[in-house]
Formats: structure tokens, sequence, C-alpha cells
């Protein structure tokens, strides 16, 4: 009698007609989202989030259930000629990853206290006075430039670069100058967190 896995082929008959009924109900779902979204004459496929917002209050509403909303995901189609705000909900609906969009609010939610332990983290002064951390697997470097003025700039270096489709260790500088520390380590931390979810390199 040998030993080791069973084949067991009522076992295979349920995966398989769970994997049916799992397919049916995910047919199911994109058909009664193709119906809703062609009603409102949208385009039913190809919508990504291209920025997101913490209003602060509920003091928005969704471009598309009119509901008042708080977190704002902005989002954008080729085949569409407006930008289209709306909220988590909505959003799952424009989408073909319905989950992104409830990972993006929870990330919004929790952005202070992200924002704050980025700020706490250990920052090394190099032999010219920048200031410099790694943080989700890049380089960011904070310049005062010119010396005294009280201007701030970044670069970051991308040292995931296979992760965002960009050239290996690819460094970008921000547009922008900043009149503090503090607001340049948080506009730094932004251009990360675009980069980890909108595979997006802008920079403020």
């Amino acid at each position: 009698m040998t030993t080791g896995a069973r084949w067991t082929p009522c076992g295979m008959a349920y995966e398989e007609r769970k994997r049916a009924v799992n397919q049916t109900e995910q047919n199911e779902t994109e058909a009664a989202k193709a119906v809703e979204l062609d009603k409102l004459g949208l385009p039913t496929t190809g919508w990504i989030c291209t920025g997101w917002t913490d209003m602060g209050t509920a003091s928005s509403r969704c471009e598309l259930c009119k509901t008042a909303i708080r977190y704002v995901h902005t989002m954008t189609n080729t085949n569409w000629r407006e930008i289209l705000r709306v909220g988590c909900i909505c959003a799952a609906k424009l989408e073909a990853r319905p989950g992104l969009a409830e990972l993006r609010e929870r990330f919004m939610k929790n952005r202070p206290a992200n924002l704050e332990n980025f700020k706490m983290g250990v920052w090394k002064r190099s032999a010219k006075g920048n200031l410099s951390t790694e943080y989700l697997g890049n380089k960011i470097t904070l310049v005062e430039r010119p010396k005294g003025a009280n201007t701030w700039e970044y670069s970051l270096n991308i040292m995931k670069s296979e992760k965002y489709d960009m050239k290996d260790n690819q460094t970008v500088f921000s547009k922008s100058v900043f009149s503090t520390f503090e607001e340049a380590q948080e506009a730094a931390f932004d251009h990360v967190i675009r980069l980890e979810w909108l595979n997006e390199p802008r920079v403020r």
C-alpha cells in the first residue's frame, strides 16, 4: 500500500465548483458595474487613480453618487475628457481592482501617524551638511540652499527602480523650494508614497 497525498475526486470537484462560483460572481459584478456606468454614459474600463486628498472633514461630494466625503479619489480615463473626484465606493466601481480604493483610503486615514514616524526616523548628516534617510527602500536627501537662506529642497534616489519601472538608481529632485525643513520632509514623504501607490514619479 502506497502512502502520501490521497487523490480525492470529490474534493477536486468541490474546488472546481468553488472556482466556478467565484468566477460567476466576479462576472456578475463586472456586468452590474458595466450596466451602471453605461447608464451614466461613462467608460466601463480604463479608470485609474492619479491622486487623493484628505479634505479634513466630509466637506466634498462624490461626483458620482453625491454622497458627502472626506477622502477624495481622483480618477481619470483616457477615453473620458473630465476628471472624476469620487469616494471610496465609487472609486472601487471605476477601477479594475476594487480593493485598491479601500487600501488608499486606509492609507489616507493613517497618513498623519505614518508621516510622524517618517519624520522621527534616523536622519544622518553628511560632510556637506545635508540630511538623509531611507524610507521604503529609497534614499531621501534634504538640502538647504543657499546656506543660511532658510530654503530647502529634496532629492530622491530611487533604489527600487525595477519596482517603479524606472532606471537603476535614478535620482529625481524637487521642483519647489520649501521654507522649512519640516515642509521639505512632508513633500519628500508624499513623493515616495506617490511612487508606492501610483508608480508615478511626479514631484512638487
